[in-house]
């Protein structure tokens, strides 16, 4: 079984196929599909998917009434299927944390993110503070600014937090 490409030509098997912005896909020798998503593929763009070619060099005939079955190609039954793969988005999830303390007093607080599976790890680097599409602080205090790097929250009258942490 090969991968045959959107020209039609075929894809060795064991080499792979890349379909950009989705994932790679392999064919072994024992016809078993693999598919490698790219980390960034939360499948919200539906892939495209690959053909598969079987052949089959024993039976060129249906045999209830002579037509053919899929495509001969050099005198070979040959016999096409998609494989379309699919994923579930993981969602990292954060633990709320609250402290307490008199005014002016500076309070700090370790607030905990997990990611939503071990399959596919947290890169705590890139925590930030949630943003909308435009830019602007997701679900914070009125007049509440952030750094241009999304590290430091400022409120008015409340001062700045910069303190991401993953508690792993």
């Amino acid at each position: 079984m090969q991968i045959v490409k959107p020209d039609g030509a075929l894809v060795p098997v064991g080499e792979p196929y890349k379909e950009d912005g989705i994932g790679t896909y392999v064919v072994d020798a024992l016809g078993t599909v693999t598919f490698t998503p790219e980390k960034s593929w939360d499948g919200t763009t539906k892939a495209k998917g690959i053909v598969l070619r079987a052949t089959d060099q024993n039976e060129l005939k249906n045999v209830n009434d002579g037509t053919e079955w899929g495509y001969l190609i050099n005198g070979v039954k040959t016999m096409d299927a998609v494989y379309v793969p699919n994923v579930i988005p993981v969602v990292p999830v954060g633990s709320p944390a609250t402290t307490t303390n008199v005014q002016g007093a500076k309070q700090t607080s370790q607030v905990n993110f997990a990611e939503g599976s071990k399959k596919v790890p947290m890169n705590t680097a890139t925590l930030a503070f949630a943003t909308n599409d435009d830019g602007t602080l997701k679900d914070q205090p009125t007049g509440a600014t952030l750094s241009a790097d999304g590290k430091t929250l400022t409120v008015p009258g409340e001062g700045a937090t910069s303190e991401i942490y993953d508690g792993r």
